[in-house]
């Protein structure tokens, strides 16, 4: 199914809607995705620890033991 999607923007490129947009045309401006990429930088450095604690927690089966002692 990816595959589909990725031939359809290959097979679209360099023209989002037909020959009317391109994808230059259709982008953010720069400041836009600037702040986006340091929204999203920030994003990873809050919860990528905490996502990677609990991925040890449930693979050393930390988490099971505590729903169990209750």
């Amino acid at each position: 199914m990816s595959a589909v999607v990725v031939g359809w923007g290959v097979a679209q490129y360099p023209y989002l809607l037909g020959t009317h947009l391109s994808i230059s045309e259709a982008a953010a401006p720069v400041a836009t995705l600037r702040a986006l990429l340091v929204i999203f930088g920030a994003a990873v450095l809050v919860y990528g620890p905490a996502l990677g604690f609990l991925y040890v927690l449930q693979q050393r089966s930390r988490l099971d033991d505590t729903a169990e002692a209750e």
